[in-house]
């Protein structure tokens, strides 16, 4: 089977699974499903961080919306940044 349709297929199961429970509704938290989405994103990528854009590529929106709700998720201790070793360019995210 094909490896993206594979993904996809984990993927959406999970996010079912999730807004099933409702727990990412909880006062506490305060997710939203795009939160969640991108949530997933990053913990389905690299163990070693995933590139902004290649969330945004994968889930067909734009950088910049990618960047606002990123950057909420690190604000809010769900994500964190981390420059690329070899290119002070780069920015990887992850869990």
């Amino acid at each position: 089977m094909n490896e993206k349709l594979v993904f996809a297929q984990d993927f959406e199961r999970a996010l079912q699974g999730l807004r099933k429970s409702g727990i990412y509704r909880h006062k506490k938290y305060q997710l939203s499903d795009a939160d969640i989405t991108l949530l997933f994103s990053v913990a389905f990528g690299d163990p070693e961080g995933i590139k902004p854009s290649a969330i945004a590529k994968r889930l067909k929106v734009t950088l910049p919306a990618i960047t606002h709700k990123m950057n909420k998720l690190v604000e809010d201790g769900y994500l964190t940044r981390r420059d690329s070793k070899s290119d002070h360019r780069v920015t990887y995210v992850l869990l």
